[in-house]
């Protein structure tokens, strides 16, 4: 059975903020916060090069995070997140077989992750339109994937 729609959007929600905790982990552990601090008041404070490395360092940092939560974590996890296992919904194929991992990458880190990231969270406010008004309940990353999210159930390998 489909998954609510409701179900999606809280597990979603609910996956947003355990990535946002995880990325104010990483500023503060790389120190990184205080250098974006003195350029967001508008210091005279020189940018320089450890601040660069910082910078890159937490993104490299968030990107493997990124990663492991959305694409490891779901498929050892019969196809949940941890929002997703607070609201009882995982992913499967159009078939209801479990997705192969590449499935599984381009649908959580391609499709929904990197996208909301480039967009500025647009392609997740269309996601869940189309999702409000499709007859599929399909959202951009269940497009590209050829996945859909159902209400949770073991899912037989094959």
């Amino acid at each position: 059975m489909r998954a609510k729609i409701k179900y999606r959007f809280l597990a979603r929600i609910a996956d947003f903020i355990i990535c946002l905790v995880a990325l104010a982990l990483v500023l503060v552990v790389t120190n990184t916060s205080s250098a974006l601090k003195l350029i967001v008041d508008g210091s005279t404070a020189v940018v320089d090069a450890l601040f660069i490395i910082n910078l890159l360092g937490a993104g490299v940092i968030i990107a493997v995070f990124l990663l492991f939560y959305s694409v490891i974590v779901p498929y050892f996890f019969d196809g949940r997140t941890v929002g997703m296992f607070l609201f009882k919904i995982h992913i499967v194929n159009e078939d209801d077989s479990k997705p192969e991992f590449f499935a599984i990458f381009i649908r959580q880190f391609l499709a929904q992750d990197f996208l909301t990231i480039i967009t500025l969270g647009l392609t997740d406010i269309l996601s869940m339109l189309l999702v409000l008004f499709r007859r599929d309940r399909h959202s951009i990353a269940d497009i590209f994937s050829r996945t859909k999210i159902v209400d949770f159930q073991k899912v037989e390998e094959e």
